[in-house]
C-alpha cells in the first residue's frame, strides 16, 4: 500500500540538465590567425637576419661613401643607431617565438592557443611602442644630424637644397611615428578577433 504524501513534503524535482558544451567544427578564425602567425614569425626571421647582417656590413658600406668627411658622419651615425638596431632585432626575435607557438597551437585548437596569442599580441604592443620611442629619440636625431653635416658639400655640388634636406628629415619623422603606430594594427586585432566569447568558449570545451 502507497504511503500517503504529506503536502508539506517537498516533492524532488528532476535535475536540471547540465549545459551542452560547444561543439561543432573548429571556428575558421582559429586556423586564419595560426596562418597568419606562422606567416608573419617567417617574415620575422627574415627581418632579424637583415637586420644583423646590416649592422655589420654597414661599417664596411660607410668606407666605400664619399669623401673622407662623408665616411666619419655616416659611421657617426650608424655608431648612434647600433645600439638601437640590436634591441630592435632582439625583439623580433622574442615575438617570432611567440608567433610560432601560438601559430602552431591555434592551428592545433589547443585550449592554452589563446593564452599564448594574448602574450604575443600585448608584447608585440609594449616593444613597439618601445621602438617607436627609441626610433623617435635616438635614430631620427642621428638620421638628421648626418643629412645636416651633408647640407653645405650637397649644395655646393649642385644637390638638393638645404630645405629638400630638412623636408626630408621631417617626412622620417613623420613616416617613423605612422609605421609604429601602423604596426600595431595587427596585436590589436588579435585581442579583438580571439577573444569573443564563442572563441573563448569553443576551446574551453573542446581544445586539448
Amino acid at each position: 500500500m502507497q504511503e500517503p504524501v504529506s503536502p508539506y513534503q517537498s516533492t524532488q524535482l528532476n535535475p536540471i540538465p547540465a549545459m551542452a558544451a560547444p561543439q561543432g567544427p573548429k571556428p575558421p578564425v582559429l586556423t586564419v590567425f595560426g596562418v597568419i602567425h606562422l606567416v608573419m614569425a617567417g617574415i620575422g626571421v627574415i627581418m632579424v637576419i637583415v637586420t644583423i647582417g646590416s649592422v655589420f656590413m654597414n661599417s664596411a658600406i660607410a668606407g666605400l661613401q664619399g669623401t673622407e668627411v662623408d665616411q666619419i658622419v655616416m659611421l657617426e651615425a650608424q655608431q648612434a643607431t647600433l645600439w638601437p638596431n640590436l634591441l630592435s632585432a632582439a625583439f623580433v626575435a622574442i615575438l617570432v617565438f611567440l608567433l610560432i607557438v601560438a601559430g602552431i597551437k591555434l592551428l592545433r585548437g589547443r585550449r592554452n592557443a589563446l593564452r599564448w596569442s594574448n602574450s604575443y599580441a600585448v608584447t608585440s604592443i609594449i616593444t613597439k611602442l618601445i621602438s617607436l620611442v627609441v626610433t623617435i629619440l635616438v635614430v631620427v636625431p642621428a638620421t638628421r644630424r648626418m643629412m645636416d653635416s651633408m647640407i653645405p658639400e650637397s649644395g655646393s655640388s649642385g644637390g638638393p637644397e638645404p630645405m629638400m634636406m630638412k623636408l626630408m628629415g621631417t617626412g622620417i619623422t613623420v613616416a617613423t611615428i605612422a609605421s609604429g603606430l601602423i604596426a600595431c594594427t595587427y596585436p590589436l586585432l588579435v585581442l579583438f578577433m580571439l577573444n569573443r566569447k564563442a572563441i573563448k568558449d569553443w576551446l574551453s570545451a573542446n581544445g586539448s
